[in-house]
């Protein structure tokens, strides 16, 4: 699925939903909230990389993407969300070049960022 989302550009889009349905089961032993968590297609791909490293799931996603997304390869740039914790992999920035590569469109890794409001 791919969500348009609006600002001061021609053309964004959102890929997908990472959870499509999360059913809570209580506190474990150690304290912690415990989910039951079914993902869609793509989220499930993206868990894989993001929390088991498989570095696989990579061109499994960009097949994904172009399937839904058309006319990716006339975008000016492709500019990832960061994220809001340093990783090893940075998913988001990972699926990005691949994408980008793929394409040949300039991708923009840390062209946004995070403001600190505590300052």
């Amino acid at each position: 699925m791919v969500y348009r989302i609006s600002g001061n550009w021609l053309i964004g889009v959102a890929c997908d939903l990472h959870t499509v349905e999360s059913i809570y089961l209580g506190v474990d032993e150690y304290g912690h909230n415990r989910f039951e968590n079914t993902r869609s297609v793509i989220g499930e791909l993206v868990y894989q990389l993001k929390y088991q490293n498989d570095q696989t799931t990579i061109p499994k996603i960009i097949d994904l993407l172009l399937q839904n997304i058309k006319g990716i390869e006339s975008f000016d740039a492709i500019i990832p969300v960061p994220s809001s914790k340093i990783r090893r992999i940075q998913p988001v920035d990972a699926i990005s070049k691949a994408l980008g590569d793929k394409c040949k469109v300039p991708v923009l890794i840390n062209y946004l960022g995070f403001v600190d409001k505590g300052r």
